[in-house]
């Protein structure tokens, strides 16, 4: 991908730069260069969490914002017994969690799937309960102004009826963080 964002910049200049690196290391970046930094479902994936997040705050201007999207840790499957749990007829009944304490690495098989074709994925995320989000957080000096847990819309739902889940419990977790003086590290 970010060799295609290279090409794409090279015929249609915007002035970007495209940088591949460890999010708890990115020294390549200035200190307070961004107004807004977004991370997209990727900061469960990141092993050391306090250090991206004080790499965060460092290449945020004062004031910046933090931007961020994960799946949701309350609702997190990561063994197959656990998730919904069914009727005799498959109505989904419940969704059964289980081991919310349990923080560390959590291997998975995601399918990644395009018609007929799927193609199953070896992944680890690191799972964390909100506490341990939050308390990284404000560790690194970001403190939280926004909480969002999704959810579809009627028009989505009317399009994509198979959303409906997620009218019971959230897939997703968004959260707006600010670069705060005064904190830790502020």
């Amino acid at each position: 991908m970010i060799r295609l964002a290279r090409e794409k910049e090279k015929e249609e200049p915007l002035g970007i730069e495209y940088h591949v690196a460890d999010a708890a290391q990115l020294s390549m970046l200035a200190d307070g260069s961004f107004d807004i930094v977004c991370a997209f479902m990727s900061l469960m994936d990141v092993a050391d969490l306090d250090r991206a997040l004080r790499e965060v705050r460092r290449v945020l201007k004062k004031g910046g914002r933090f931007l961020f999207s994960i799946t949701h840790p309350c609702f997190a499957r990561f063994r197959d017994d656990l998730g919904w749990e069914k009727d005799e007829k498959g109505r989904k009944l419940y969704y059964k969690v289980d081991d919310y304490f349990d923080e560390g690495p959590k291997e998975f098989i995601f399918t990644l799937g395009c018609g007929k074709v799927t193609l199953p994925v070896k992944m680890i995320n690191f799972h964390r309960t909100l506490t341990t989000y939050f308390r990284a957080l404000h560790n690194a000096g970001l403190v939280v102004v926004r909480l969002e847990e999704p959810r579809p819309s009627w028009e989505a739902l009317a399009r994509y009826p198979q959303l409906e889940d997620l009218l019971r419990i959230p897939n997703f977790l968004l959260i707006e963080a600010r670069h705060c003086v005064g904190y830790p590290g502020g």
